[in-house]
């Protein structure tokens, strides 16, 4: 795409452009949207406008639409809305490029990216520590580096089938990330993605195929005192596929996929007081002849002490490893601790 900018400013009144005389500007003017814009020349189009900033009355919830002044939106520039106040932002289809650092910095809360953007940009929303919802469409392909950096606040994180390439350090320092699965269409997932991830419990690669950078730090949750790297949570996927193997390289714990962890109930990959509670549930179900209330993975799960049967020591059992890795922070395994002998090994 080439971009020639013919020094045309849309106005509340007037699109004035050299090559145009005097263009009538519809309902759908950059006033009303609350964005800055320019006419560019465009080898497709003639004619299409890029989204270059903010106006200082623009509306926290910002709509970019796919047309302004009767021609089509084609692009959010490079930084337009760096460090801006803004809650949400929707981009509408058709827009086809969102350039990096477009919204980096930003407060918006939830955004929008449309499948006609197909590559999330550089650094696109890095930075926006309120970033709550994020919403990517299919058809969007590639995840470019550190797209979603520093997005303190985004605890979920939902990708669709269509995205195959998730870059470098793209969800890095995501401390509200818990657990991610990673769809079949996922090809590649290079150094740092999910690193120094705080919360992160589990990462899931559907893809057995899957090429991930054999990095250390690519799925972590940070460094020690002494630097090294550590990841307290699970590498998740098929037995024999390059995420079991990336496990080992790293030292990382792996589960195959569709198993639940011991003591892990609610199958959340994190052991506590709610596993046990849902273990002395099921065991008090069963003593009243109730259907299971769990399913087979959660019931092996629940069998805390590995001797083939529910028992309220099994809850127990569970409680007092929670108590001790989770609130004491001891770190011990189920054959070690103050609890000893109760939890044989696995």
């Amino acid at each position: 795409m080439t971009k020639r900018t013919v020094t045309a400013i849309f106005s509340a009144a007037m699109l004035l452009c050299g090559a145009c005389p005097e263009a009538a500007v519809s309902a759908d003017t950059a006033e009303d949207t609350g964005l800055i814009c320019e006419l560019n020349e465009h080898d497709l189009y003639g004619k299409a406008v890029c989204i270059t900033g903010l106006r200082e009355d623009a509306p926290r919830d910002l709509v970019i639409p796919a047309e302004i002044g009767g021609y089509p939106v084609i692009s959010v520039e490079s930084g337009a809305f760096r460090n801006a106040a803004l809650d949400s932002v929707v981009i509408a289809e058709g827009i086809e490029e969102v350039l990096p650092n477009a919204f980096a910095g930003s407060t918006i809360r939830a955004v929008t990216f449309p499948a006609s953007v197909h590559t999330i940009a550089v650094g696109v929303c890095g930075g926006c520590k309120s970033l709550t919802e994020l919403h990517i469409a299919e058809g969007i392909t590639e995840i470019e580096g550190r797209a979603f950096q520093d997005c303190d606040a985004l605890a979920e994180l939902h990708l669709p089938e269509s995205v195959s390439v998730i870059g470098n350090g793209a969800f890095a320092d995501c401390d509200a990330l818990k657990n991610v699965t990673l769809p079949a269409g996922v090809t590649e997932v290079q150094a740092q993605a999910f690193s120094r991830c705080g919360a992160l419990r589990s990462v899931q690669f559907l893809n057995p195929a899957c090429s991930i950078s054999n990095v250390t730090g690519t799925v972590s949750n940070g460094t020690d005192s002494a630097y090294n790297i550590y990841y307290h949570g699970w590498i998740v996927g098929a037995a024999g596929s390059s995420a079991e193997s990336y496990a080992e390289k790293a030292g990382w714990k792996f589960a195959e996929t569709g198993t639940q962890i011991r003591g892990d109930v609610s199958g959340d990959f994190a052991i506590g007081a709610d596993d046990a509670q849902l273990a002395l549930t099921a065991f008090t179900d069963q003593l009243a002849g109730n259907p299971a209330s769990l399913s087979e993975a959660a019931m092996q799960a629940a069998d805390a002490d590995l001797d083939g049967k529910l028992s309220a020591a099994d809850a127990q059992d569970i409680l007092v490893y929670y108590t001790e890795n989770i609130l004491s922070g001891m770190e011990t395994d189920w054959s070690a601790g103050s609890a000893g002998s109760r939890f044989p090994t696995a």
